[in-house]
């Protein structure tokens, strides 16, 4: 059923004097509660016909008396619809039903609290406006939510012959909000002809839901509404937490290009569907997204099975590409709720920037486009669009990148292109040493192809600092911390070197020498070079020890035990 025939016919209901149930039922987290709030609060001045309203959840009640009780609690005037109601509605519908007693009846509830002077009021009132306070409910508009939910004591025909009793004699409106396939709805099934006038089955298209839920307010908002529909997230829930994110993380990236604001929005997007896929099995695992890799350009070798091809299937219809350091951190948001702002404002920052220097030259994205999307057969047009354009944005182009378009060269039996575009990557851009320095590269397990790791390895090692031992570990004492090549050059040494190096010192100098290699061992999240480091010391503190026995109490100091 459509959502605008869905609000017609809601609209018609809110205003028609008829005393009428009506029923909307739908999946779990579809938008019913929310649509209804909704509707509700836009037809508060003057397209209700009653002039109450209560909004009852069901969720542990047990019992006809206590929902009659929840009943009335829960009633507010029609205009308080959609506004923080506090103490003073429960005290003002006190008010009003002691009014309705009238005069002799107010009395009478005067006279039994005097016969009765040493119990507090509340409990002498309490049984008797227990059964007004029931008494009071007439003339309502009344949702009743969560029957799937209520407790085990209250059975689903009690709250339809309670229902039908407000309806016939006290000239109330119902609504019920259920979702469907739920267990506990069995007696309502079976009795609910006696009762309900109008049932509405609410499934809103993708849409529908985004028109229900979101707002429009800017190009962001717009960019969320689209991906939104192109994920068909139907979950309101959902995509309200979506929302939510995207609120949480505009300030930052407002100001940005958009296509940087598209690649937050859509991953924000596309994580959230996933993480919160409820056991949908058509829907990707977020793990799966993050590893992808590879398989979503059609280079993985790996077998896929069923399951596995549909998710690809979706994040290419998605057009997901390759996981970066900003979807990994937006991955990280997304689980826990909250991001590191500091690493985010600086991975923005240098993306943009990097955004900024590409739109001057971007042939190379345009190259890989019609390998993307074209099935023409076209391959010596596609290797030469891509071998053109990469010699030309050399100094823009990442090392995944670069790995990727050498994978692709192979597969298509264009090896030796390959080879030209690492030797040239690698000879245009030798200044920048710590870009071949691939162990503290994030994407280091997407690059694969084994002449470019040896490329790698040997401009790495061309540019090599050889600062001596002890140059290293007296810069590190007083900078008081340390580079990549600092540890680099102290994990190279032997354990004769830091033998020799700890005899030839003395003095404070020795003794903060020797902390300072032997801390790297104690750190939470030592590499595996910083535990090298630690280890050759300790053997040459053991090697030391050995020399005599004051050695071996002078290494024991430092935690070298030698037995």
């Amino acid at each position: 059923m459509s959502l605008n025939h869905i609000t017609r016919e809601l609209h018609r209901f809110l205003k028609s004097s008829l005393a009428e149930v009506l029923v909307i039922r739908g999946r779990w987290g579809i938008g019913k509660t929310y649509t209804w709030d909704k509707i509700l609060k836009a037809s508060r001045a003057g397209g209700i016909s009653c002039e109450k309203y209560a909004y009852v959840s069901l969720f542990g009640v047990s019992s006809l008396k206590e929902l009659k009780y929840v009943l009335f609690e829960n009633t507010i005037d029609v205009s308080l619809i959609g506004e923080e109601v506090g103490v003073s509605s429960m005290q003002d519908n006190f008010v009003q039903t002691v009014k309705s007693l009238g005069r002799q009846g107010a009395q009478g509830l005067a006279g039994l609290l005097k016969m009765i002077p040493n119990i507090s009021v509340f409990d002498a009132v309490a049984p008797v406006f227990d059964s007004l306070a029931f008494m009071s409910i007439r003339d309502t508009l009344i949702c009743i939510d969560d029957l799937e939910r209520r407790g085990k004591a209250l059975s689903a025909r009690d709250v339809l012959g309670l229902v039908s009793m407000l309806k016939e004699q006290r000239n109330c409106k119902v609504v019920f909000l259920f979702n469907d396939k739920e267990k506990g709805l069995e007696d309502f099934e079976q009795n609910r002809e006696k009762v309900v006038d109008v049932e509405l089955i609410f499934d809103p298209t993708a849409i529908e839901c985004a028109e229900i839920a979101l707002s429009k307010n800017d190009d962001i908002d717009l960019m969320l509404v689209e991906y939104v529909v192109d994920l068909n997230l139907r979950n309101i829930r959902i995509i309200k937490k979506i929302e939510r994110m995207i609120g949480q993380v505009k300030p930052k990236i407002v100001l940005l290009e958009a296509d940087l604001q598209r690649r937050v929005v859509k991953s924000i997007a596309l994580f959230c569907r996933c993480y919160y896929r409820s056991g949908e099995e058509d829907i990707p695992e977020i793990d799966y997204v993050l590893s992808a890799g590879y398989g979503l350009y059609g280079l993985d070798k790996e077998e896929v099975d069923k399951e596995k091809m549909i998710w690809k299937r979706l994040l290419q219809n998605y057009g997901y590409r390759l996981t970066g350091e900003i979807e990994k951190l937006l991955s990280d948001f997304v689980r826990r709720g909250y991001i590191d702002e500091d690493v985010f404002d600086e991975l923005l920052k240098i993306e943009n920037d990097k955004i900024i220097g590409e739109k001057m030259s971007d042939a190379f994205h345009h190259a890989w486009e019609s390998y993307h999307y074209s099935f023409e057969n076209n391959q010596n047009e596609v290797v030469s669009g891509i071998y053109d354009a990469f010699r030309v944005n050399v100094n823009k182009i990442s090392p995944m990148n670069l790995d990727g378009t050498v994978t692709l060269f192979r597969s298509l039996d264009e090896n030796v292109k390959a080879d030209e575009l690492i030797e040239l990557y690698v000879r245009v851009r030798a200044e920048e040493r710590e870009l071949f320095n691939l162990d503290d590269y994030i994407f280091r397990d997407q690059v694969r192809d084994e002449k470019l790791l040896d490329a790698f390895g040997v401009a790495y090692s061309k540019g090599k600092i050889t600062e001596s031992l002890r140059d290293v570990v007296i810069k590190m004492i007083k900078n008081n911390g340390w580079s990549r090549d600092d540890i680099h050059i102290l994990a190279e040494q032997s354990v004769d070197d830091y033998y020799d190096l700890f005899k030839s010192v003395t003095g404070q100098e020795l003794i903060e020498m020797v902390n300072r290699c032997l801390a790297f061992g104690d750190y939470q999240n030592s590499s595996v070079q910083q535990k090298m480091i630690a280890e050759k010391a300790k053997e040459a503190l053991t090697l030391i020890g050995h020399e005599s026995k004051i050695n071996k109490i002078r290494v024991r100091r430092h935690g070298v035990e030698l037995d």
